[in-house]
């Protein structure tokens, strides 16, 4: 038996054992409590594959809340309108600062252990907004859905250089060339996805499901640049920025970015 064939077995084992007799009389639990998200709910999702060797070939992990494959980073989640249709939200908003300094010799010293610092700094962000809407369909604890979304992502990243050492004739030779700013071209991001899947509510408000997709995706990037300062004994220091090329891509293909099993809470 292959081992692909072992996971589904497993797992088509382990819905029958939370199902039990499923009909219309079911969709509360013992509590009184709603099977089904209700309209005003909020859903969100996890990505379920670090259950361990239930679901894979070899190896184990920890469960932990981790975020959907293919959306690094992003937080997925749903609005219920009403018991058959829902508002789909992806959003990540990050940006990231770093400084490191490195402690180099002192050119201008006699002192062959003086130290000067050198400083980079790095600006980096990365912004994605998405936005859907799903429809369900079927009865009982078994849904199905389906459904289309947009999102539009913005990327940016750019590092400044600053140097211990004053750049002249005493500390360098003429035609020392050292970088000041490298600053890469933002990057904008459009895609279109239609989708469909199907949701399986072991629990009040809690679910395993899984998700397939197909679309397309276009990446613009802009014009990156390298800022250097040039030093010449007869003029000086002279700043010089050369720019890079243009990119672009563009994808259309079916995905599985929420082909992992996913766990999804209501609340």
């Amino acid at each position: 038996m292959t081992h692909k064939l072992k996971r589904v077995l497993l797992f088509i084992t382990f819905i029958s054992c939370t199902a039990g007799y499923a009909n219309a009389q079911e969709l509360l639990s013992k509590n009184g409590t709603p099977i089904l998200p209700e309209a005003k709910d909020i859903g969100i999702s996890i990505d379920a594959s670090p259950l361990g060797t239930f679901f894979r070939n070899s190896g184990s992990s920890a469960l932990s809340a981790s975020y959907l494959a293919g959306h690094s980073q992003t937080i997925a989640a749903k609005l219920m309108i009403n018991s058959s249709t829902a508002f789909r939200c992806k959003i990540r908003i990050g940006f990231d600062y770093s400084t490191q300094d490195s402690l180099v010799q002192d050119r201008s010293s006699t002192d062959l252990n003086a130290r000067v610092t050198d400083e980079t700094k790095n600006n980096k962000s990365n912004i994605a907004i998405g936005f859907g809407i799903q429809k369900y369909r079927g009865k009982g604890r078994l849904r199905g859905f389906f459904g289309g979304e947009a999102m539009i992502s913005l990327a940016s990243d750019k590092t400044s250089y600053t140097y211990g050492n004053e750049l002249n004739s005493t500390n360098y030779p003429s035609g020392h060339i050292q970088n000041t700013e490298v600053k890469r071209g933002s990057t904008f991001g459009f895609g279109l996805r239609g989708f469909l899947g199907a949701e399986y509510f072991f629990a009040a408000k809690m679910s395993l499901g899984m998700e397939y997709g197909w679309g397309f995706m276009v990446n613009s990037t802009g014009l990156s640049s390298v800022t250097d300062d040039n030093f010449d004994t007869t003029v000086g220091i002279k700043p010089e920025t050369n720019s890079t090329g243009k990119s672009s891509d563009f994808n259309l293909d079916v995905d599985n970015a929420y082909g992992a099993i996913m766990v999804s809470l209501y609340f």
